[in-house]
């Protein structure tokens, strides 16, 4: 089932809470498995940043979008300086300040950026579980099974 809804966010010094809190509801909304958060909010918090720093205050008109097991944002609003940032694919090496840093970590987070017009769209697969949860979960069964006495059954 296809689900969107629509958030306008005022861009000053309380945006990264309420864009918190925005993203934990449509997590509890849209039953989605609370792996994926960090990644958003990482996103989230790193784009407010960038507009802090080089658009000022503001608003900010965000479109949630969740089909397919893809959870997409589509930001408009954003100043064309920030939207040419993420034409380029930042390397670790190309990170010398704060602005360049921002773009880095979005774009290692998020799985697609693109921008389109004016609008800088962010998706997140959520259909696939991270290897390293994958593992962990692995290992702590494995654990479990060698640390818990087994029953046999005589017949």
């Amino acid at each position: 089932m296809d689900k969107t809804d629509n958030y306008i966010l005022n861009v000053d010094y309380k945006a990264i809470s309420h864009a918190e809190k925005y993203i934990e509801s449509l997590f509890r909304q849209w039953s989605i498995n609370e792996i994926y958060l960090g990644n958003i909010v990482t996103s989230f918090s790193n784009l407010i940043h960038l507009l802090l720093e080089h658009q000022r205050d503001g608003e900010i008109d965000i479109t949630a979008q969740l089909k397919n097991e893809e959870f997409s944002f589509k930001f408009a609003g954003v100043a064309v300086p920030i939207l040419k940032l993420f034409l380029k694919e930042h390397l670790l090496q190309d990170v010398l300040d704060n602005t360049t840093q921002s773009v880095f970590l979005i774009q290692k987070v998020a799985d697609e950026i693109s921008v389109e017009g004016e609008n800088l769209i962010l998706k997140f697969n959520i259909g696939a579980l991270p290897e390293a949860f994958l593992n962990n979960r692995k290992q702590s069964l494995e654990n479990y099974h060698q640390n818990t006495p087994q029953k046999t059954l005589n017949d």
